[in-house]
């Protein structure tokens, strides 16, 4: 990010100065040339941003965690992140037939909770990121099925609620054993 005057200022909730950048874009216009004001507001720079998202992990995340040692529990015995199958499930139970997704309702855009919504800033680019993860899911669970496979999903939102959780665990073993080959 080019380093302009007047590019920062001093965060008070943190204690720190953050870019606070006005950046001019042209755009064409009938008449000749004007200038779109956008404003680019972060925390951190770009290199920084982009090291923190880096590091977001896809398996092995708490919620995934959580459910394993559940299921295992109830005497459940599982593969994980099978590379073989489509999507690479996040819980194999192969003697049931069946795969477990654990989504992230933000990455996986859950219908109606609070925990998916689109953020203000690049919103377009997180509008495409997040329906194209909801349509590789779609394609995924259809292959799953298609080759004989149960698939159950489970959002990150129902894992969060620790009064609901051992309803959710009953609910899933019942489930998973209503597939018995």
């Amino acid at each position: 990010m080019e380093s302009h005057e007047g590019c920062r200022r001093w965060n008070k909730t943190v204690d720190r100065q953050d870019e606070v950048c006005l950046l001019f874009q042209s755009a064409e216009v009938k008449e000749g040339w004007i200038f779109k004001l956008t404003i680019e507001m972060d925390i951190w720079s770009r290199e920084k941003r982009s090291e923190v998202m880096s590091r977001i992990r896809n398996k092995g995340t708490k919620p995934e965690i959580m459910l394993r040692k559940a299921l295992f529990a109830r005497g459940f015995r599982y593969r994980v992140n099978v590379k073989s199958l489509p999507g690479k499930p996040d819980i194999v139970l192969p003697r049931y037939k069946t795969v477990i997704f654990v989504h992230g309702c933000f990455w996986h855009g859950h219908p109606g909770c609070k925990y998916a919504y689109t953020p203000k800033s690049n919103a377009e680019f997180w509008i495409n990121k997040i329906s194209s993860n909801r349509e590789r899911d779609v394609i995924t669970k259809h292959k799953l099925e298609e080759s004989g496979w149960k698939v159950i999903i489970v959002w990150e939102c129902e894992l969060r609620h620790e009064k609901d959780f051992s309803n959710l665990i009953e609910r899933l073993s019942l489930d998973i054993r209503s597939q018995n080959p």
